[in-house]
């Protein structure tokens, strides 16, 4: 029940934040999109992610002094950022495979059955397996 309820506060958080940010064909328009820092700040702030145990800064782009740093240490520690390098890109566009992936990643779904190269990928298509959201995104 609890992972329920955490996959519907994922899938909200996605959508309330998403609505501002694209067109009717779920396109981000260039000048009001999130960046990938943005979004994770939002992310961690709704799943209570505000604690980690590393001083040191698992990404180059996200010193100490950055304001996102707990956001994106605490994701990281949490495995919300998988397979993304030493860098967060943290200025780059939120892309929506982006934001949903870590969404669900979010929630602590067990993705282990899920078919895909990679957790990205098993994470879009059990997002897309579930209905939260519509395939050929």
């Amino acid at each position: 029940m609890k992972k329920f309820f955490s996959l519907v506060l994922a899938f909200l958080l996605t959508l309330s934040t998403l609505t501002g940010c694209v067109d009717t064909h779920f396109r981000f328009k260039d000048d009001t999109s999130l960046t990938r820092g943005q979004w994770i700040e939002q992310l961690a702030a709704t799943f209570g992610m505000d604690d980690f145990e590393k001083e040191e800064a698992y990404f180059s782009d996200v010193p100490a002094a950055d304001s996102i740093y707990t956001a994106a240490q605490s994701c990281y520690e949490w495995n919300v950022l998988r397979d993304i390098g030493k860098k967060l890109k943290k200025n780059d566009g939120a892309s929506l495979e982006f934001a949903v992936s870590t969404a669900i990643y979010a929630t602590g779904v067990d993705l282990s059955n899920e078919v895909g190269k990679n957790d990205c990928e098993k994470a879009i298509n059990y997002a897309v397996g579930n209905g939260i959201i519509p395939s050929g995104l």
